[in-house]
């Protein structure tokens, strides 16, 4: 449904009537959409069709010049690495999510810090994965101090994968598989 509402609507718009401002806030609203199908596309199981999906995101992405989204897919891309155990890779795509949004406020930066947390966990690397859980802990102090959110839904859902790490049982670390 979202495909053929990609197709049928948004391909179709003619562009030589936009102008600048409408034509970024609506390749912006393409990727949200995108981003939304690949991420079902993940929850389904359809890896490669994700992987196309998300590919196209960050094309139209760098087209709206829109940065914090680019950044949320290429995170978006590091969790679907995790699941499919390719720890490098989602460690890679992580970094590269929180280095291509130095604008990006503080909560975003504590949202984008903490991912490569659990794929270096999942990988072993414990010595990574806690200097990932410090950083995103100053991000997060620094998210909080700034903008006041102690106890919000963004402090607690920027708190979840830490908790994850921290206290994951033994019988599911990647050393006991």
């Amino acid at each position: 449904m979202a495909t053929s509402f990609m197709v049928n609507t948004v391909a179709s718009l003619p562009a030589r009537r936009r102008t600048r401002k409408v034509r970024k806030a609506t390749l912006s609203a393409a990727s949200d959409l995108l981003y939304l199908t690949g991420y079902m596309a993940v929850n389904e199981g359809l890896h490669g069709l994700a992987q196309h999906y998300y590919i196209q995101v960050l094309e139209l992405e760098g087209s709206a010049e829109d940065h914090l989204t680019y950044c949320i897919t290429l995170r978006g891309m590091s969790v679907q690495a995790v699941g499919l155990r390719h720890g490098a890779k989602a460690v890679e795509l992580a970094d590269a999510a929180s280095a291509a949004s130095p604008q990006a406020g503080p909560r975003m930066r504590a949202f984008l810090a903490d991912q490569p947390t659990h794929p270096a966990a999942e990988a072993g690397d414990r010595s990574g994965a806690l200097r990932y859980i410090r950083k995103a802990e100053a991000a997060m102090d620094r998210a909080e101090s700034r903008e006041k959110a102690s106890g919000s839904y963004e402090s607690l859902l920027a708190q979840l994968p830490l908790s994850q790490y921290g206290y994951r049982p033994p019988s599911l670390t990647s050393q006991n598989r």
